[in-house]
């Protein structure tokens, strides 16, 4: 499949934080075009941050809404999975959500059942955030010292989701391609 292609202009239209403007022509030379696969390719070449590429690639510019779509399922499924895993079963209602998405994203689903599993899965969030509310109010003695401990922990571990995510997306992207 031919994914779309971008220019240099183009991805200085979309307004990239001030540490790229000047540094954009020279990361991307050597080509009038760009797809998502080779962006993320020359990126991790120039060593330019994770999230950084996810701010480029993540867009209905480079990557069609259905394949975007797919891939926010995949990683929604892999949070709720680690869910699982930490002892912490997620919600019907959040699974149900990313089954619908993802039939939405294949055209097998319509807009409305998308509102509807959406809004269920928002509302299985709102439960478990006040659950979790609750349950940290009775422990906020130590909540400061448990949050300036882990506070590296957690960037480490969302460095990490980032990464692997970009990684997920080239793999996918070069499925699509069929290289």
């Amino acid at each position: 499949m031919k994914l779309p292609r971008v220019t240099v202009a183009d991805i200085l239209s979309w307004g990239p934080c001030d540490d790229y403007p000047e540094r954009i022509p020279g990361i991307f030379r050597g080509r009038k075009w760009w797809t998502a696969r080779l962006i993320i390719e020359r990126c991790r070449e120039q060593e330019i941050p994770e999230r950084d590429i996810q701010w480029t690639i993540f867009r209905e510019d480079l990557i069609p809404a259905e394949y975007l779509r797919e891939l926010a399922c995949r990683f929604a499924e892999r949070a709720l999975r680690r869910e699982r895993r930490a002892g912490r079963e997620p919600d019907e209602r959040s699974w149900q959500a990313v089954r619908v998405a993802r039939r939405y994203a294949r055209g097998r689903a319509t807009a409305q059942e998308l509102a509807v599993a959406r809004d269920a899965a928002w509302a299985a969030a709102g439960a478990a955030a006040r659950a979790a509310a609750g349950a940290a109010a009775g422990a906020a003695a130590g909540a400061a010292a448990w949050a300036a401990a882990g506070a590296a922990a957690r960037a480490a571990a969302w460095d990490a989701e980032v990464r692997w995510q970009v990684g997920a997306t080239l793999r996918y992207l070069k499925k699509l391609e069929g290289k």
